[in-house]
């Protein structure tokens, strides 16, 4: 039951920040820079594909796919 709280807060914590930086970035409050989100893709990309490979299986991989695609998305964007 604690297991599936925090697996819920973190991922639901993890969309309600790129959701509220997203806004933040279409109306001009935020400046993103496109070497430091593309260093943070590469860093959380391939901490996802090695946490996938330890833990094959596990809910958590969701948290990390969900962070690195955000971050592509971010520097794509």
């Amino acid at each position: 039951m604690l297991e599936l709280f925090l697996f819920t807060l973190g991922t639901s914590s993890l969309l309600i920040a790129y959701i509220l930086y997203g806004l933040a970035t279409r109306r001009g409050l935020v400046a993103p820079n496109r070497a430091s989100w593309l260093i943070w893709s590469a860093t959380t990309t391939t901490e996802a594909l090695t946490y996938n490979a330890v833990n094959q299986g596990a809910a958590q991989n969701v948290v990390f796919l969900i962070s690195s695609i955000a971050c592509i998305a971010v520097t794509l964007s």
